[in-house]
């Protein structure tokens, strides 16, 4: 089985000559692809793999793990002035619309509960007013229309007779 990789155009002569230091030689798939045997890719140093295509994926390369004197949940250097969650870098601030404001980032216990579930549209609910022309004689919420307190009178109190 072999992977190819396509060296990213500034490495290719570097890919090159570790190709051809390797016994047997790594073969070229095409004027830009080396055809890696399986087993030899775990030894292609990572410095020749940025920026390169791998199988047609462009290459991750692995975060380096932090040494014994970090503490758990370090952050790592990359990852100093990355956004929340560490993937995305934060964006500066000529990318924002003039005037723009600029929220901070909430944590968990600030988000906002979110609202009472309302009923969907086109369901009459019963109204905030007072004086409203149709109440409900048994729980005393007021209805802009007749329509809207038969249909409250059927879900909320089905067994008095809707």
């Amino acid at each position: 089985m072999t992977i190819i990789v396509q060296p990213a155009p500034k490495l290719r002569r570097d890919f090159a000559g570790w190709a051809v230091a390797q016994d047997p030689k790594v073969r070229t798939a095409s004027t830009s692809e080396f055809a890696v045997p399986a087993h030899l890719y775990g030894d292609v140093p990572e410095e020749l793999l940025i920026g390169a295509l791998v199988d047609g994926h462009q290459y991750v390369p692995v975060p380096p793990e932090p040494g014994p004197e970090a503490a758990p949940g370090a952050v790592l250097p990359e990852q100093e002035s990355a956004g929340p969650g560490g993937w995305l870098p934060d964006l500066p601030d000529d990318a924002y619309p003039p005037g723009a404001e600029l929220l901070g980032v909430l944590k968990v216990d600030e988000i906002p509960a979110d609202d009472p579930p309302q009923a969907p549209a086109g369901e009459d609910q019963p109204s905030e007013g007072a004086g409203d022309p149709y109440a409900c004689k048994d729980c005393r919420n007021g209805y802009s229309t007749e329509r809207g307190l038969a249909t409250h009178r059927r879900r909320a109190h089905p067994k008095a007779g809707g």
